[in-house]
């Protein structure tokens, strides 16, 4: 009996390291990261980025923090954040009055879809992929085929 007692301690360890393993590798995504205009690729000349935004990982909980832009393509003092679960599953976001489904495709790539809950249309998919030594960020959107918005890491 103890080696088979020994055996599922030594899996459910396992399991326990690979899920903490797996969770961590996430936080490449946490930190500061600034727009780095000349790498990006505007589609849309009227279509404003943040200069910056921060990003931080807790768990599956990623939150994202950007300056408000105005029309002009000014940044005001005010700041946006949006917070999503990273499990997979659909999320109401109020003030934007979507659902988003939040998951990450690989340890360095965080997925947001966005979905119409009226339509149940996916209106927008947005990835943002973590290059493999962590200090650039390149964000994609479905809905603006060819147009890459590029970070540094500061």
């Amino acid at each position: 009996m103890n080696s088979i007692a020994l055996l599922l301690s030594l899996s459910l360890l396992a399991t326990w390291f690979q899920n903490t393993t797996v969770r961590s590798e996430h936080n490449v995504l946490t930190g500061h990261w600034v727009l780095n205009r000349a790498k990006s690729k505007f589609q849309h000349p009227t279509l404003f980025q943040p200069s910056s935004r921060d990003f931080s990982v807790t768990g599956d909980e990623v939150s994202i923090s950007s300056p408000l832009v105005d029309g002009a393509g000014k940044e005001v003092k005010e700041r946006s954040t949006v917070i999503y679960k990273a499990d997979g599953n659909e999320q109401r976001q109020d003030k934007l009055f979507i659902v988003t489904i939040a998951r990450w495709l690989e340890p360095r790539v965080l997925e947001v879809v966005s979905k119409n809950p009226a339509l149940g249309e996916v209106v927008n998919r947005v990835r943002f992929n973590v290059s493999a030594d962590g200090q650039t960020m390149t964000v994609t959107y479905a809905m603006l085929p060819g147009h890459v918005v590029v970070y540094d890491r500061k």
